[in-house]
């Protein structure tokens, strides 16, 4: 009899170790309609984004009260890779899941994947979900990944999409931070200078009066006249869609690791533009001429004669010349102007 009721309370003590341990796992586990599930439909809640890849090396998203978000609580973010990543989680989906014969080396893959991303819901302290990004499949037409808490991994894609999508999930800073150089509303601006160092023929000062009326004068010492030397009248259609478009001008990239930025930062800059608005806000901006290279396609010319310098990018020191960026000509071209540009026929 006592060895029956001996017998009885291991065996009570097996199965219920065992149903704990089983518990425990499932509290741990999605079953397998979550472990497939990688859409988060409400991208709106999202509050906080961490991305790490392999070598442990992350960044850090997180929304600030205005709706724009910060990096690694230091940068802006850019807002068209924040709006990137938020269309993948809300159209990211299962392309099928791994066939048996991969699934073993796939799983050990995901051991290290590529990248870990957590995504955190209205400030929340848990991630909701947490991705794990792999490889490519061999025809590249979707991505292995898996999510935390899921038995199985899959081949997973967005609709219309061909591709990897670890790309998406970048931890290098710099490609994060945003690279506005100027994005004002014309009602935002008090004043505008630009100085052309070695051309001072060419710099001006313009000065915002009303919506319609402008004050330009060459050089940049204020006068009270707004009519030129030559006695030409300042063309005032001109000057009001000059001073709107200083909206979204962005940089090609940061700079910030170029071998002679020493040397670049040393140079005089053949152009200074500066940007005050009407908080009493100023941003200035030092332009250099970038020597020509392997991508040139065409030199600046002064005078007619060609110089050693690209004439579709610069180089640019922003954030009180604290950062080296590219900007194109082709996007500054609007607001690259001179002096007797404002001026009527």
């Amino acid at each position: 009899m006592k060895k029956t009721l001996f017998y009885l309370l291991i065996l009570i003590l097996i199965l219920g170790g065992a149903w704990l341990a089983s518990f425990l796992m499932s509290k741990n586990s999605l079953s397998s309609k979550e472990g497939s599930n990688f859409t988060i439909k409400d991208t709106a809640a999202i509050s906080r984004i961490v991305i790490k890849n392999r070598n442990k090396s992350s960044v850090s998203l997180v929304e600030q009260e205005n709706g724009t978000w910060r990096v690694n609580d230091l940068y802006k973010a850019r807002p068209d890779a924040i709006e990137t990543l938020l269309k993948t989680f809300a159209q990211m989906k299962v392309l099928y899941p791994v066939g048996k014969s991969a699934r073993k080396e796939i799983l050990k893959l995901m051991d290290n994947p590529m990248r870990t991303v957590e995504v955190y819901l209205n400030e929340e302290i848990n991630p909701v979900k947490t991705y794990y990004i792999g490889a490519p499949t061999s025809n590249n037409k979707g991505t292995f990944g898996m999510l935390e808490g899921a038995a199985d991994p899959y081949v997973i894609s967005l609709p219309g999409f061909e591709g990897q999508l670890v790309s998406r999930f970048f931890t290098i800073l710099e490609e994060w931070r945003t690279r506005i150089v100027y994005d004002y509303k014309a009602d935002q601006i008090d004043e505008i200078t630009f100085n052309y160092v070695e051309d001072p023929q060419y710099s001006f000062r313009v000065q915002t009066v009303s919506q319609d009326s402008f004050i330009v004068q060459q050089g940049l010492e204020k006068k009270d006249q707004p009519v030129s030397q030559q006695g030409r009248k300042v063309n005032q259609a001109f000057a009001k869609e000059y001073v709107g478009s200083f909206k979204k001008l962005f940089a090609e990239a940061f700079e910030n690791t170029h071998p002679k930025i020493d040397s670049i930062r040393a140079t005089k800059p053949f152009l200074v533009m500066n940007v005050r608005t009407k908080s009493g806000h100023e941003r200035t901006v030092d332009v250099h001429y970038m020597k020509k290279g392997r991508r040139t396609k065409g030199l600046v010319k002064k005078d007619g004669i060609p110089m050693p310098y690209d004439q579709d990018r610069y180089f640019a020191f922003i954030n009180k010349n604290q950062d080296l960026v590219m900007i194109q000509h082709y996007v500054f071209e609007k607001v690259l102007k001179k002096y007797n540009d404002f001026l009527m026929e």
